[in-house]
């Protein structure tokens, strides 16, 4: 991101060349001008679902189709790149972006997935990625502001706003036209103390007087010549969308050929794809129980700030998601105790009874684990208490939760002060919640531990 903030160090945008409402784009991003000369593109952040230590199985992607980046807008990125350096990502322009669920729903609908003409012919080719997941991480311009205000129908920011956004560039005006774009990006609504178009201008550079005159002619340039168009033949079983088909007449010269057109002005929001080696940066959202599993224990094998450097100092290699240490200072933990530091965190006024076995576990504070208690691969919140000769693997036990004596769960979820009776036998992948609502959360994916559902997020990492 310090690097897409370098490239952006101009006050230009991609914009217009001129002054003209009816202009064409203007590549350059880094220049003067400010808004006055167009507006600036935006970046996402992506991250890969799989091949990675925390990912999880079923787990949501999104669907994006990317198109080579013009190497005139980032040519520091572009040249900083290397093949062989797995720490640096992939930049590419964002096109296409939706909720794989929401594709395969219209693909099942429709017994097809259809790729409008305009996207192929203005890019040549596109690279589609179904196993990627957008981090909701942005870097974006000031005019998207506006552009969310005025399309109030927009509920989220990474399903409405960036969706529309990356196929405004290539769709017809129209699209663009319905979400409010012409206003935004011809000019019309510029920041106060410019001039508006027309305003101080000579009468005689806007009206052409001689064109008025009975004894003179103008001389207006000679309009270019174009070449006909030639109708693609298909096949009398494929079936061309007449709204937007290599097929449509050219009548419609507004829609027709988008780049010959007085067109609204759409910069192009790229996207940074984090790359897959281990030692790529941890961004994910957490917004499932077993991703808020698989990324707890993978936090609690990072090494504590006391391991990594000398006492009072911070090393550059420190993760930041380091803790101090791997157990508080104030957490009690009886004799006879067997924990696996390497992999392990507790965390402050955290009562631990003798004979326990903790591996790979990430324990919160004021937490209550009685004697001869197993714990392998589990989470457990604030303020949870663990009953005496209990033997959990891979569960998830919410804030304030009251496991009783001699439980066996393996790969459960315990909700948030939720209580059980001792001797409880929890097959794996049950789910403990207030209220009795087993039944009616069983076909969902997952349900948060703080008692929101799949459809809401429980947090970003």
């Amino acid at each position: 991101m310090e690097t897409y903030l370098t490239t952006l160090g101009g006050l230009g945008g991609v914009g217009i060349s001129s002054g003209s409402d009816f202009d064409v784009s203007d590549s350059k991003i880094v220049g003067l001008g400010g808004e006055r000369s167009g507006r600036r593109g935006g970046l996402s952040i992506w991250y890969n679902t799989v091949n990675r230590e925390e990912s999880v199985k079923t787990e949501e992607c999104d669907f994006m189709c990317t198109a080579k980046v013009d190497l005139a807008q980032v040519s520091p990125l572009s040249g900083s790149h290397k093949d062989s350096d797995q720490r640096l990502g992939t930049l590419r322009k964002l096109v296409w972006a939706m909720p794989m669920s929401e594709l395969l729903d219209k693909c099942e609908e429709d017994k097809s997935w259809k790729i409008r003409q305009s996207l192929l012919s203005r890019y040549g080719s596109v690279k589609c990625l179904t196993k990627f997941r957008d981090a909701h991480i942005y870097l974006f311009p000031y005019w998207v502001k506006d552009f969310a205000r005025v399309n109030e129908d927009f509920e989220s920011v990474s399903e409405d706003l960036v969706g529309t956004w990356a196929r405004a560039e290539w769709r017809k005006p129209a699209y663009r036209a319905k979400f409010g774009m012409r206003e935004m990006f011809n000019g019309s609504n510029n920041d106060k103390g410019v001039e508006k178009r027309g305003e101080g201008v000579p009468i005689e550079e806007e009206i052409d007087l001689v064109s008025l005159s009975s004894t003179c002619t103008t001389c207006h340039p000679a309009s270019p010549t174009t070449t006909a168009k030639q109708m693609a033949q298909l096949a009398p079983r494929v079936q061309a969308d007449p709204e937007d088909s290599i097929l449509s007449p050219d009548a419609d010269h507004a829609d027709a050929d988008p780049d010959n057109s007085a067109r609204p002005l759409a910069p192009p929001i790229l996207s940074y794809i984090l790359p897959s080696a281990p030692s790529a940066p941890l961004i994910r959202r957490v917004d499932t129980t077993p991703l808020l599993l698989s990324v707890s224990l993978l936090l609690a094998k990072l090494p504590s700030l006391d391991e990594s450097s000398p006492p009072g100092k911070h090393s550059s290699t420190t993760s930041p998601f380091a803790h101090p240490s791997k157990v508080a200072a104030t957490a009690t933990i009886a004799p006879q105790v067997t924990i696996t530091r390497s992999d392990t965190l507790i965390d402050s006024n955290t009562t631990i009874a003798s004979k326990c076995v903790i591996k790979s576990c990430v324990i919160g504070s004021s937490v209550t684990i009685g004697a001869g208690t197993r714990l392998t691969g589990c989470l457990i919140m604030d303020g949870a208490t663990i009953g005496e000769r209990c033997v959990l693997t891979g569960t998830v036990v919410g804030k304030k939760a009251n496991i009783g004596k001699g439980c066996t769960l393996t790969g459960c979820e315990v909700q948030d002060g939720n209580a059980l009776g001792d001797g409880t036998d929890g097959k794996k992948g049950e789910k403990f919640l207030v209220g009795g609502l087993e039944d009616e959360a069983e076909g969902d994916e997952g349900f948060g531990i703080d008692g929101k559902g799949d459809g809401e997020e429980a947090g970003d990492e």
